[in-house]
């Protein structure tokens, strides 16, 4: 969250036929980012920086900074029917080249897969929540900010495909609102050796029900 009082872990999966669910993570009450840093002053002990300095070591000198997480919501894995017609190999422009064309042809495309959350952000306004798969980007409108609970999570529109049309490596893993929320960045796990990033600029503020990228 913003004002660090909350953290939250989104677990990746594509079971029972790639719906999921994606499991949703929340700090408890007491265990925010801020206690953790407060508790951490008032010890003057430094327990975080020992912490980054030597990671996962570290962790078993200090049981006391484990974070037991709560369950907060099940998400299942968005349906790609509106993206699938673009994902065919004959839409990509320049053409894919042959290894790739085989591997997005139906038959041998884990579509699955391409349903697959595989990272998320949350609106700087906290009225939304916005996931990334394999095929497409996702918004998850919110009643109530910050509150990622199955109660105020609203259902998932499409904003974007990430088809790949000008690059058949391109794979994303992670995506973030800009700071104001007028904009949307993706990252890709490259297999070229570097992680090139894009960016989705809104036409209208994200709030905005009838809101779709350029």
């Amino acid at each position: 969250a913003p004002d660090a009082s909350k953290f939250w872990l989104v677990e990746k999966t594509v079971y029972n036929g790639g719906e999921g669910p994606v499991t949703v993570w929340e700090t408890p009450a007491d265990m925010a980012p801020t206690d953790l840093v407060r508790s951490d002053s008032d010890s003057g002990k430094n327990v975080l920086f020992d912490l980054t300095q030597r990671g996962h070591d570290a962790v078993w000198d200090h049981p006391e900074m484990l974070i037991e997480m709560k369950l907060v919501n099940r998400i299942k894995n968005p349906r790609i029917q509106r993206a699938t017609a673009f994902l065919r190999p004959e839409n990509f422009d320049p053409p894919l080249p042959q290894w790739a064309e085989e591997k997005y042809r139906e038959g041998g495309q884990d579509w699955n897969k391409l349903r697959a959350i595989t990272g998320v952000d949350l609106h700087p306004s906290g009225k939304a929540l916005v996931a990334c798969t394999y095929s497409g980007i996702w918004e998850y409108p919110l009643s109530r900010p910050y509150d990622l609970s199955s109660a105020s999570m609203g259902e998932p529109r499409l904003l974007s495909v990430t088809s790949k049309y000008d690059d058949p490596f391109w794979q994303t893993e992670a995506i973030a609102y800009d700071s104001a929320g007028d904009g949307i960045w993706l990252a890709s796990e490259y297999v070229r050796g570097h992680q090139p990033l894009r960016f989705f600029g809104c036409r209208d503020a994200v709030t905005d029900p009838n809101t779709f990228l350029e």
